[in-house]
């Protein structure tokens, strides 16, 4: 993984982490259910831009792999990451 988009992911992971902790904290303190789900689902979304930026990494390394001459496994891999894109709640990420 390039430098840049790593150091995006480990901020918002960060992130996300210490939205987990606040949730921890209000589930603790008894607070309201609503606004404990308003939370939980900031960090689905926050997950979700994780997400997306890590397929648009793997994009990005199988755009390399085309120009190292290697198109077959650029291609393979490819369509392994859009088959996530096209089905967020798969689970099994072994690389067909």
């Amino acid at each position: 993984m390039r430098a840049g988009p790593r150091e995006q992911v480990l901020t918002r992971l960060a992130t996300t982490q210490g939205h987990l902790d606040g949730i921890r904290r209000m589930v603790g303190h008894g607070d309201p259910a609503l606004e404990i789900i308003r939370q939980i689902r900031a960090v689905r979304s926050a997950l979700l831009q994780i997400d997306e930026l890590l397929v648009r990494e793997g994009l990005y390394s199988c755009l390399v792999l085309a120009t190292e001459g290697r198109p077959e496994r650029a291609l393979s891999a490819a369509s392994w990451l859009l088959g996530l894109k096209t089905n967020p709640g798969l689970v099994d990420l072994e690389e067909r």
